[in-house]
């Protein structure tokens, strides 16, 4: 089953950001490790738009969900060991296969 993956919600917590998605996965970023913004004041302000596939930041600059689920450097490194040049149906492939053991 190949679905979108949406953005249903958003928790700011100065300095991490966790965003939670319909495939039952929260990633949580340090924001100054996933986003290049040095003003923080952004992220207190967050909407989820285009039907819950971006997000939007205080200052207008968004983010789609399928980077921030499949590539944005996450707390726990879930990509860490994977090479930045694996498209995103691969690693789509690859999180679905994880999410079935």
């Amino acid at each position: 089953m190949n679905r979108h993956i949406k953005i249903l919600n958003t928790e700011f917590n100065n300095p991490i950001l966790n965003v939670y998605f319909n495939d039952e996965t929260v990633k949580s970023y340090h924001v100054n490790d996933a986003f290049e913004i040095s003003d923080k004041s952004i992220f207190e302000k967050i909407k989820i738009i285009n039907n819950s596939r971006a997000l939007e930041f205080k200052n207008g600059s968004d983010y789609c969900a399928d980077w921030l689920r499949y590539y944005a450097k996450d707390i726990n490194e879930e990509w860490e060991n994977i090479n930045e040049d694996i498209p995103l149906f691969q690693r789509i492939q690859m999180t679905q296969i994880a999410h079935t053991k």
